[in-house]
């Protein structure tokens, strides 16, 4: 069994006001993420990272699957193929732009769109057989409350998926991970380590049945390209990462490639069944 979380490990008790600034900075970082986020792997590492996740979800034909948080769609278009609907949600319409233009582009005809929060997803109780997030809980102020609605729109024995990049376990280089994370993307909010997403899946009722990882190698330059930092963060963020190579210090992988530094985000994938 997984520990608890400790309610001092999220950020709780944020009131209205504070969530709407930070959906505003979300949205900020993320309409001018859009073309970038949608380009910055190459295409043959995300076939294969896709099926990792598709493989790993135990989705199939008779599936209803919803893309929570889903960017410009590269999953959600990635799942259609393997299910009989997908719908992809997010809460930047620039993201969801391009997810109409690559679903449109790969002829996809059973795959439908909406710009919303994923705090309060506009769904019926009980609408999918299937819910997925990539990369969204690390953006959240209470990832607990996305992942309620989740469940709450998801059939009972349905699937949950969260894949999302996880922190070391130990306290002192989770922090620094973090404190790393947000110089580079200032919409981040806190990473988290497997044993802490598993409890709070368990904390939501769901069944964990299978747990998956992989490393997200980018490199380091177009990883801060396509994230806008605010002024200066890049250069620390960069100075940071080459002083870590060989070291390992702060939780995320560097390696040199010639005269490029790759990164690589440890990534789990976490499937529950809801009860």
């Amino acid at each position: 069994m997984t520990p608890d979380i400790p309610d001092g490990e999220l950020l709780k008790g944020k009131d209205a006001g504070e969530q709407v600034q930070h959906n505003r900075l979300v949205l900020d970082q993320f309409t001018k993420q859009a073309q970038p986020f949608a380009e910055k792997v190459d295409p043959a590492v995300n076939q294969k990272i896709f099926e990792l996740i598709i493989n790993t979800s135990g989705v199939n034909e008779s599936d209803d699957l919803l893309d929570v948080a889903c960017g410009p769609g590269l999953l959600t278009c990635a799942f259609a193929r393997y299910v009989r609907s997908v719908a992809g949600i997010d809460l930047a319409s620039e993201m969801i732009r391009w997810a109409r233009f690559l679903a449109a582009a790969k002829n996809l005809s059973n795959v439908a769109w909406k710009i919303g929060d994923a705090s309060a997803l506009p769904y019926r109780d009980h609408r999918f057989t299937a819910v997925v997030t990539r990369y969204s809980f690390h953006h959240l102020l209470d990832p607990r409350v996305a992942l309620s609605e989740m469940v709450r729109v998801c059939r009972p024995g349905g699937k949950i998926v969260v894949i999302d990049e996880y922190t070391p376990p130990d306290p002192e280089r989770a922090s620094l991970f973090n404190a790393m994370e947000k110089l580079r993307d200032p919409s981040h909010v806190k990473a988290f380590a497997i044993s802490e997403l598993a409890a709070m899946m368990e904390q939501a009722e769901i069944s964990i049945s299978r747990t998956e990882s992989y490393d997200l190698e980018i490199d380091l330059e177009v990883q801060l390209k396509s994230s806008f930092p605010n002024e200066g963060d890049a250069d620390q963020f960069r100075a940071a990462i080459n002083e870590d190579l060989g070291v390992g210090r702060i939780g995320i992988g560097s390696s040199r490639a010639g005269d490029r530094v790759l990164l690589a985000y440890p990534t789990v994938i976490i499937v529950g069944r809801t009860k």
